[in-house]
């Protein structure tokens, strides 16, 4: 008994003095960007065993032994922290988000949540926290040059323009819009433009097929999913509040009219009118048109006058400086079983060219956990959009008459002159301001449901529905003009028109998703670190569309100007509705964090894909390896990844294409008609489908241990695809009562690399720089055309073995050898003394020093419209924790423009390339009769095709934090932002701006179904300069 209680209290001596040696460490985790709690956190005894996690509240406890001096605090997705204890009991932590490592958690492409080194895909990730600070008006701005692989064109600086976005090449003819996702459900492609950026938490982005074949046929040209913001569960009230304001310019790099004439003038040098006075305008403002020179028959006429006239500014005149109002208030938070977050924002723009854009933003999203493992979300968006906007042809802005004063007003009636001169087309773009009235307003809503139950083992079930529901309105009223000083006049008719359009329209989607997951480690007490994961979904998107309009021509002169008061009157309406629904199965298979495999196939029903009702089905597989999983030190290489995947996906034809439909047209005064389409449907008409292989490593370093470059993560992928069944539109017989037929014609194979490379350049108490690098480089070829038979739409041209976006079109002779397609020369050898190369390499007849073209027969493929390579770099550099300055520089190499403006000018003869002295035989000057016959009738010419490569500033940005200056309780963050956007560019680009371009006609048409959408300067409308301030204001 005696030695029972001697080792009782040796037992207990030896556990109080083993509690004596031990403490508590308590505390709490948060993150540095919203100061929300963080739950999950790792902390870790450092050097020695035990650790312990954060709760939702991020509150830890951790009992350490006494001889211990560190912690270490880490958690997926931010920098990992170590801190010294000495004699405190309570730490608290802020944890600074990192969002470039491979410890980021990614879903898109991968189904559910994967820590990103174990996805085998490339899925580029862009936090709201890294959005450019003069991303202000959609989320299409902050993804601008942040992806790799990924071009975000804005092809226009009007308010509300959606941008063109290619991810990785084209797969098709039709379009590059990818498959877009909000918070894990479908939306219509152009909600990006519609979203305000301060609700956005997160950007995922798959930019290939091999990624996107989760998503069947509707993931062929990639995948953007857009994460909104949330709140946390156990954290407080926090308010958010931006302000911005913007003033907007026009991009303008050159000057594009000339300075010189070459009109006859008198012995003072003043220009003299066809009627032989001196040219001066009439009383009401219109100018009476110059003689010109005989430049027709004399070629030694210069354009070299000087203009005695006052001269303006057109594109001044038409373009002003705009203002834009950014407001957003954001409230988030959460208790023990729910978070919530709401928004509000309000975007007024104002047009550089007329009137004004509105937008108003309401959303909410709200999760609750009623209980353990069931999770359920929603989420609202609701939108109001309103304009006024006018989109004038901007033709007269730039080839107009250099005298000419737009803002003159007609002293009788204060009215602007409609048509200052008769000599050039269209009429004064500040005159349809008096004449014409439109607006457009469309109010959204945009609902997401979603519930999560996770068993305690093995299964998860997720099921989600969404609904975009829309109404789109439209009106356009043109004023009775009878009665103005001129005859001519804005619209169809001179006594005006009044125009109402509708549409309602509504997307249904549903997904239901299980998952049966194992880990052999936790479920079967197995020595082996294998996890799998099958997965089951089945989801369905409904479409529905109903469009109608109603016309009145011909109003009275006195109000009220109504349809019913209009003489003519006539009205329309159509109907779309479509459905798609598909069934996916994956099975997924890791071992640890070494390497994992996945395979899986989409089948998919659709109401395009024709009366068979065949399921189109697309495989995939992947698998990744890390390397790095067998490194004993992590010094120098912390993580690398391999990584392939094979996928297949489609790109669906459009809702009719496979099916018979007619247009309704009026027959005399009250019967109507039926007639067939000029395109014909084919009901034979297949799925256009995508195969891809894309191969890449995912790589962190950490090279050096002090200040300079202690992390680098650097993402690579070689991808190549193969698109099969495109469809394209084929000459049809006359005797089917149409011009064309939709066939499966076209094949199509592309291939390319992407890189991203993220560097901690140098971290120091008092001073961060972070870098950034993207690169993408692709190209697409033509590999079959039915029957060989090559394609041409406008300046664009399919031919095999050729590549998309060839421009194609006669050429200027270089040489006075030059042989026809036939093999005779253009210039018989006996001939040839006439002629002469001028100093620019062009073919000259001496005779008239008119250019040498090559025949409408002799076309040739003259350059391509897609760019070598696009690239970014993005620097962001903070001072003494306060002072951020970033900015970003975007460089796009190769890409030709047709000029097709400049071309048009050429016309008139009013281009600054008329100034440009020009040697032809040793004779100099700037010759009209060289520079005229250029313009060759419109018709397309390599002279107008340019270079398009430019660089441009696209950010630059100050924020000061003003937090740690004011110092009040109640505020959790306060900063100022002063912001510039595209404020420099460098191009020998001679238009205004390369990147706004379109593909169109040379009357301005829209050209489609040739796969290019870019390429076309056709009087659009240039980017926008801005310069901006933003207040940001936590509390």
């Amino acid at each position: 008994m005696k030695k029972l209680v001697q080792s009782l209290f040796i037992l207990l001596f030896v556990a109080t003095s083993a509690m004596a040696q031990e403490r508590t460490i308590t505390g709490t985790v948060t993150g540095s960007e919203d100061r929300l709690p963080l739950p999950g956190v790792s902390v870790k005894i450092n050097g020695a065993n035990g650790g312990t996690q954060t709760g939702a509240d991020g509150r830890y406890t951790l009992r350490v032994p006494s001889n211990v001096s560190q912690i270490e605090f880490s958690y997926i997705g931010y920098v990992r922290q170590t801190r010294t204890i000495g004699s405190a009991t309570v730490i608290n932590v802020v944890l600074e988000s990192d969002s470039k490592t491979l410890t980021d958690v990614v879903v898109t492409g991968v189904g559910v949540a994967t820590q990103k080194k174990l996805v085998p895909i490339d899925v580029a990730t862009l936090d709201s926290k890294d959005f450019p600070k003069s991303a202000t008006t959609n989320v299409t701005q902050a993804l601008q040059g942040q992806i790799a692989g990924a071009q975000i064109i804005q092809r226009s600086g009007q308010p509300g323009a959606n941008a063109q976005i290619i991810l990785r090449g084209f797969t098709n003819l039709a379009s590059s819009s990818p498959l877009i996702l909000i918070d894990g459900v479908q939306a219509s492609s152009d909600l990006l433009t519609s979203l305000d950026p301060n609700i956005v938490d997160r950007i995922e982005v798959v930019k290939g097929s091999a990624g996107g074949m989760l998503y069947g046929a509707q993931g062929g040209n990639g995948v953007i999913q857009v994460f909104t913001k949330k709140g946390a569960k156990n954290s407080q009230l926090i308010i958010d509040f931006v302000s911005r304001y913007s003033n907007d310019r026009i991009v303008r790099l050159n000057d594009l009219i000339a300075t010189n004439h070459h009109w006859v003038t008198d012995a003072a040098g003043n220009i003299v009118a066809s009627n032989g006075s001196v040219l001066a305008p009439s009383a009401i403002g219109v100018w009476p048109n110059p003689t010109a020179l005989p430049f027709g028959t004399d070629k030694t006429v210069q354009n070299n006058k000087p203009i005695l006239l006052p001269t303006y500014d057109h594109i001044d005149q038409g373009n002003r400086v705009a203002n834009t109002f950014t407001n957003s208030l954001t409230v988030r938070g959460g208790t023990e079983k729910a978070d919530y977050s709401f928004g509000m924002s309000n975007l007024s723009q104002q047009d550089v060219y007329s009137n004004n854009f509105n937008r108003t933003n309401l959303n909410l999203n709200f999760g609750f956990s009623p209980v353990k493992g069931l999770n359920v979300r929603s989420s609202t968006q609701l939108i109001y959009s309103k304009e006024d906007l006018l989109s004038s042809n901007r033709f007269n802005l730039v080839n107009s008459l250099q005298w000419i004063d737009f803002t003159f007003r007609n002293p009788t009636n204060g009215q602007y002159v409609v048509k200052p001169s008769t000599l050039t087309d269209g009429n004064n773009p500040l005159a349809e301001r008096e004449a014409r009235e439109r607006y457009s307003k469309t109010p959204r809503l945009v609902q997401n449901f979603s519930v999560n139950y996770k068993l305690p083992r093995f299964l998860e079930f997720d099921v989600k529905y969404a609904l975009d529901t829309r109404r789109w309105e439209q009106g356009d009223f043109y004023y009775n003009q009878v009665g103005r000083a001129q005859t001519v006049f804005y619209g169809s008719v001179i006594e005006g028109s009044i125009t109402k359009e509708y549409e309602n329209s509504a997307v249904h989607y549903g997904n239901a998703s299980a998952f049966f997951r194992t880990d052999f480690e936790k479920d079967f007490k197995s020595s082996l670190p294998i996890k799998t994961s099958t997965q089951f979904t089945y989801d369905a998107r409904k479409f529905k569309s109903n469009y109608f309009y109603a016309q009145g021509v011909t109003l009275p002169a006195y109000p009220p100007f109504t349809l019913s008061a209009a003489t003519t009157r006539t009205g329309g309406e159509s109907f779309e509705e479509s459905l798609v629904y598909g069934f996916l199965a994956n099975q997924t298979i890791e071992y640890g964090n070494l390497f994992g495999v996945s395979v899986g196939f989409r089948s998919d029903y659709s109401s395009a894909f024709g009366g068979q009702g065949k399921a189109a089905t697309f495989p995939r597989g992947t698998v990744f390896f890390n390397p790095s999983e067998f490194f004993k030190s992590k010094d120098l290489v912390s993580n690398w990844k391999l990584r392939a995947a094979y996928g297949e996906a489609g790109v669906q034809p459009g809702i009719y294409d496979r099916q018979v439909t007619f247009s309704r047209g009026n027959f005399g005064e009250s019967g109507s008609t039926l007639y067939t389409r000029s395109t014909a449907n084919n009901p034979a008409l297949l799925i256009q489908k995508t195969t891809e292989l894309e191969i890449g490593t995912d790589l962190t370093l950490t090279p050096l241990k002090g200040n300079w470059l202690s992390n680098m993560v650097l993402s690579g992928t070689y991808w190549k695809r193969k698109s099969d069944d495109v469809i394209q539109e084929a000459p049809a017989a006359p005797s089917t009562g149409a011009t064309g037929l939709r066939d499966n014609l076209v094949g199509l194979s592309s291939n390319g690399f992407d890189i991203s490379l993220d560097i901690k350049a140098y971290k120091s108490r008092d001073l961060d720089w972070n870098f950034g690098f993207r690169l993408g480089k692709s190209k697409t070829e033509v590999t079959k055309v039915s029957n060989n038979v090559p394609i041409t739409n406008g300046v664009f041209y399919l031919s095999p073995g050729g590549n998309l976006g060839d421009l194609y079109m006669q050429r200027p002779l270089t040489s006075i050898d030059q042989l026809r397609p036939n093999g005779t020369r253009y210039i018989p050898e006996a001939s040839a003394s006439g002629y002469a190369v001028a100093s620019n390499g062009y073919v000259v007849n001496l005779a008239n020093y008119n250019v040498v073209l090559t025949g409408a027969d002799d076309l040739a493929v003259v350059g391509n419209v897609n760019p070598d390579f696009s690239s970014s770099f993005i620097n962001s550099f903070t001072l003494f924790k306060k002072l951020t300055v970033g900015f970003q520089f975007d460089w796009v190499k190769g890409g030709e423009v047709y000029n097709q403006t400049r071309q048009w000018m050429y016309r008139d003869r009013l281009h600054k390339d008329f100034d440009e002295p020009i040697t032809i035989a040793g004779q100099q000057g700037s010759f009209v009769a060289f520079y005229n016959s250029l313009y060759n009738t419109n018709t397309p010419l390599s002279h107008f095709v340019e270079d398009g490569s430019y660089v441009r500033l696209r950010d630059l940005s100050v924020t000061y934090d003003l937090t740690n200056v004011l110092k009040q309780k109640w505020l959790r963050t306060i900063s100022v932002t002063a912001t510039g956007r595209n404020l420099a560019t460098w191009t020998k680009y001679k238009g205004l701006d390369p990147e706004a371009t379109s593909a169109l006609t040379n009357q301005g048409g829209t050209i489609n179904g040739i796969g290019s959408f870019t390429g076309v300067d056709y009087y659009g409308a240039p980017n926008l300069k801005s310069f901006q301030f933003s207040v940001n204001i936590g509390f």
